[in-house]
């Protein structure tokens, strides 16, 4: 099937300069030097990882979960002459609210409430895209692209010798350009966290921030991750938790009370690692034994759909499989997995 037509080729390259032009002439009011290197080249970094992202699931795989949030989007922004009320309901309720407005779908998946926000995104962008699916993974990756350099340029505010380290960590990452990029989820979610990131750093440990602001950026960047991603933001509050903590402590002059904040502060996030383990499993959402559920059933769907390469076993019986605990023996095969396939023999 095709999403990406002659248009989208007429429009691409008119957006992509225009959008760099507004990023552009924004950051040269601010930055210069090697600051303002790192913005241009980064940004066009993910304009690229955009298209990239784009022309692989068109040209290569051949569809994905992008087009589908793509043809959603479309037939939400339809509703908006044909029936506002309908398309205001589906862009601005909870999607429970909205089952009597729900229409056909190629994947009743999609009414989900984390995964129907980027249709939502996508119907308000078609109308200032002429509905074209490359200009749309243009402004995707524009929006992710400014929370990642507010996480970027808050870190510099703390340590300004590394410019360069942080910049190939948060810029130039290939797979993280390419896979951070374009029209879904993971685009909006990785410029929303670096958004708390950045917001909370500002708050916390850079003097003569506003407050106001970051505080808006905060509750902007804390409402889409919690509402996409949950698992985002219950991994990384904890992690930040502890980090302001330690900074804090490392700058205390008296050696007697840093040691008894230290182990104040570890005994502290044992526990809180408790309470939180214990809040997960008990989440309908992310209870640890629905997340086995869900990869077992991904698994059987890859073993039995797909096949091409990515499709792998790994020796569990996922019929016996009753409870998370089953899955830690083939923990280590995993792992291998996941940091070293496809392996060069498996690659054509």
């Amino acid at each position: 099937m095709q999403w990406i037509f002659w248009y989208d080729w007429i429009l691409m390259p008119v957006y992509f300069f225009l959008l760099v032009k507004i990023f552009f002439s924004f950051a040269k009011k601010r930055y210069n030097g090697k600051i303002y290197k790192y913005f241009r080249y980064g940004f066009l970094a993910k304009m690229t990882g955009a298209l990239g992202f784009a022309f692989y699931h068109q040209y290569i795989y051949g569809g994905g979960d992008t087009f589908l949030f793509f043809d959603t989007g479309l037939k939400i922004a339809d509703f908006a002459t044909s029936d506002f009320h309908r398309f205001a309901a589906l862009v601005f309720k909870p999607v429970e609210s909205t089952v009597d407005y729900h229409f056909d779908s190629l994947d009743e998946i999609v009414f989900a409430e984390a995964n129907f926000f980027v249709p939502r995104v996508t119907a308000i962008l078609s109308f200032i895209t002429f509905r074209s699916y490359l200009s749309i993974c243009l402004l995707f990756s524009a929006i992710s692209f400014g929370g990642i350099w507010y996480a970027y340029s808050s870190l510099l505010k703390i340590y300004p010798a590394f410019e360069k380290e942080f910049a190939m960590a948060f810029l130039f990452i290939p797979s993280v350009i390419l896979w951070g990029s374009g029209l879904g989820k993971d685009s909006i979610t990785l410029g929303c966290t670096c958004l708390v990131f950045g917001s909370l750093l500002r708050l916390f440990l850079i003097p003569k921030q506003s407050l106001f602001k970051n505080l808006i950026l905060l509750s902007i960047g804390f409402f889409v991750v919690i509402l996409v991603k949950p698992y985002i933001i219950y991994s990384f509050s904890l992690s930040f938790a502890i980090g302001i903590l330690f900074q804090r402590i490392a700058n205390m002059k008296n050696k007697g009370l840093k040691v008894f904040m230290a182990i104040m502060l570890v005994m502290g996030s044992l526990a809180a690692t408790f309470v939180g383990y214990g809040y997960m499993i008990s989440d309908p959402n992310f209870g640890l034994d629905l997340v086995s559920e869900k990869v077992i059933a991904l698994n059987k769907n890859l073993g039995t759909q797909s096949g091409a390469g990515s499709a792998y076993d790994l020796g569990l019986d996922v019929s016996s499989v009753n409870s998370f605990t089953d899955i830690i023996p083939v923990f280590p095969k995993s792992i291998f997995v996941t940091l070293f396939r496809p392996f060069l023999w498996e690659i054509s």
